[in-house]
């Protein structure tokens, strides 16, 4: 009776679990937070000096040590930690200051509530606050808000800086710098002009002002032995170097930066460093350039030769095959597919081929295929299995775009973290401006892989249907025009490759039941069928 008495007057031991944690960047950096084994340490003290003063026991059961952001608490130690707190191990959590646990009010509401309702302590050290009390409940709502306010202070005097480098300063904010400049090491956020690379920007300005032609200035370029600009990576690798290509040289040729401005929100200012092309040069390239753009599409209106398989023939390369025609000697007219890469800069051998030839190889394929009801049910059976290993492609590459992106993400925050400690240094903020540019392309990539993955989800191969726009194949292409034909093809075939010894085509689903031979309704499911034996 006397020990059941004696068991009963002795307090219950108070677990505690320390949580200690610094941003990645920040590990010996931030010294009012400390490293980890400094916030340990005073942890530790802490609970010495509650069990010195008595009559509570506190026994430390585990410590959680983590190195990441703040930004939120998905956090894989603290998450541990609150499935500890769950499952009733922990009475108490202790922690050096409150941004150690989150820099959201919200976040800290949140928490509080959730440690209430499981009878666990709240303690931070640095603000003395103690939520086993009202008071302390209501302290941690004041210091949570203000922590949070200085967050979003300092994030906004780093995007102010950032904006006012651009427009006051005409600094350079970060990133690799175009061909014909390189960063001037005695001068933070000022390009100087590279030399050699300073030929060849002057030189594409001039050649495309004596041509008018990109794709003759692009070829022009490579032939002389001019490359794209070469730099390192930050982890070291070797980037560019490689040859000039038509939207290249066009994005050079239109870059303001090459008269002394750089970009900032969508807006071309003024800025430090030297300009590479006079302005009067500039401005007659952007004349010719728009003058071009104007012309081409009337050109291709007012053609007189119809091009069936325009837009829908792919070199083996993957390059478009582009329509064009020649007069021969004796006055008659030839119509080619050439592939658009070997025009351009002449990376491809691949010979041009006969239109007539191509089109008439396609077109009886076609008319083979809506008589083999057999072949055609294979063929789409086929394609839906092949929807489906594509759907799977995609799945894996939206999951990895949304792991890099989410890595970016961290980093993000990991650097504004040790921004808000006061830290000026220029290599962090030119760091951050980099990640802002690869999270912006990052959700991009993510945006078009998640629409190609919807439009993937809607194709399914249709027999029935596409058996019933075939059988009228024949029939419509027999009675329809050039232009009509050339309607038929567009809306049939979503495009084929020609290859050494194949071509290969891939069909939409169509209804040509409903207007022939107007031929609409057609409907996006690319459906493969190849045959080895073709060779025009």
């Amino acid at each position: 009776m006397a020990n059941n008495e004696k068991r009963a007057a002795m307090p219950e031991k108070k677990k505690c679990a320390l949580y200690v944690r610094v941003s990645t960047l920040m590990q010996d950096v931030d010294k009012e937070a400390g490293s980890l084994s400094s916030q340990e340490s005073l942890l530790r003290r802490y609970v010495e000096q509650k069990n010195a003063l008595g009559p509570e026991t506190w026994e430390v059961v585990e410590v959680y040590r983590e190195s990441a952001s703040a930004k939120d608490t998905r956090r894989k130690e603290f998450q541990r930690l609150l499935r500890a707190v769950n499952d009733g191990r922990i009475s108490a959590v202790l922690f050096c200051k409150l941004d150690r646990i989150s820099r959201s009010v919200g976040d800290l509401l949140r928490l509080v509530e959730f440690f209430r309702e499981h009878h666990c302590e709240f303690i931070s050290l640095h603000e003395n606050l103690d939520t086993s009390g009202p008071m302390g409940r209501f302290m941690l709502v004041l210091f949570g808000a203000l922590a949070e306010f200085e967050r979003a202070t300092t994030a906004e005097r780093v995007r102010e800086k950032m904006a006012w480098r651009a427009q006051v300063a005409g600094l350079w904010n970060g990133g690799v710098p175009r061909l014909g400049y390189d960063h001037d090491p005695g001068n933070k956020g000022v390009l100087t002009p590279n030399t050699q690379e300073r030929l060849i920007v002057e030189t594409a300005f001039k050649t495309y002002l004596r041509t008018g032609s990109i794709r003759e200035t692009t070829r022009l370029l490579n032939e002389a032995g001019y490359r794209t600009k070469k730099y390192h990576s930050r982890r070291g690798l070797s980037q560019g170097g490689r040859r000039f290509d038509k939207s290249g040289v066009h994005r050079l040729l239109t870059d303001h930066v090459y008269v002394g401005k750089q970009q900032h929100n969508g807006q071309w200012l003024a800025a430090q460093h030297q300009p590479l092309i006079d302005e009067a040069l500039f401005r007659d390239v952007q004349a010719l350039l728009a003058r071009n753009h104007v012309v081409r599409p009337g050109r291709r209106r007012t053609t007189k030769h119809v091009f069936l398989l325009e837009g829908i023939l792919q070199c083996k390369c993957g390059a478009s095959m582009t329509p064009t025609w020649s007069r021969g000697r004796h006055g008659g007219e030839y119509r080619y597919y050439d592939c658009r890469r070997k025009r351009d800069d002449g990376t491809c051998n691949a010979p041009r081929v006969r239109a007539d030839d191509i089109e008439n190889i396609i077109t009886q394929r076609l008319i083979r295929l809506s008589e083999d009801p057999a072949l055609l049910a294979h063929v789409l059976e086929q394609a839906n299995q092949g929807n489906e290993d594509q759907r799977e492609t995609l799945r894996d590459k939206t999951n990895a775009l949304l792991a890099k992106y989410t890595s970016t993400n961290t980093q993000i925050a990991s650097l504004v973290d040790f921004l808000a400690t006061g830290s000026t240094s220029t290599s962090v903020k030119e760091r951050l401006t980099e990640l802002e540019g690869q999270k912006a392309e990052l959700q991009q990539a993510l945006d078009n892989a998640r629409e190609e993955l919807r439009e993937l989800k809607d194709r399914t191969a249709n027999i029935d249907k596409t058996k019933e726009g075939l059988a009228q194949f024949a029939n419509a292409f027999a009675q329809a025009s050039m232009e009509q034909r050339k309607q038929l093809f567009q809306l049939l075939v979503d495009h084929a490759v020609l290859g050494d010894d194949k071509v290969t085509l891939a069909v939409f689903e169509i209804d040509l039941n409903e207007k022939p031979p107007a031929l609409e309704g057609a409907r996006g499911c690319p459906n493969w069928w190849t045959e080895g034996d073709s060779n025009p």
